[in-house]
């Protein structure tokens, strides 16, 4: 699901579930009156998902794209920044984290989903201390 959801992030879209359970996903546009829909399947034993059927016919005009991107969660904020997180020694702020993601993918996001990308991007570039 995280590819997926970067993958919305990337194309200005956003979809929700409409059918999930342990083996099956079926994904649609936010807005019924679109076509866009993704039925996928679990491979068994694993994280990954098998897509089976994909109507890429994704028309959603602007007025059904919100800012506040349902796809942008923390986790998936997290991994798209983590990259260049690195670069200074004191990471980021919050606020320059909010800065980032609105220039970078046009969704505005508030403090706290900030702070928690914040939180997640350091446990993943330094690890926790748990680990060390």
């Amino acid at each position: 699901m995280a590819r997926l959801r970067k993958w919305a992030l990337e194309r200005k879209f956003e979809f929700k579930t409409i059918w999930s359970n342990k083996t099956r996903v079926i994904l649609g546009c936010v807005d019924d009156k679109f076509s866009w829909r993704l039925r996928a399947l679990v491979v068994p034993h694993s994280e990954f998902f098998v897509v089976r059927k994909l109507v890429d016919k994704h028309t959603c005009d602007t007025t059904h794209r919100n800012p506040n991107h349902m796809q942008a969660t923390a986790t998936t904020l997290a991994s798209l920044i983590c990259s260049g997180y690195h670069e200074k020694n004191d990471g980021l702020k919050s606020k320059q984290i909010i800065d980032l993601v609105r220039l970078n993918h046009g969704v505005q996001i508030k403090y706290m989903k900030a702070w928690r990308t914040k939180e997640i991007v350091e446990s993943l570039v330094r690890g926790t201390p748990e680990d060390s």
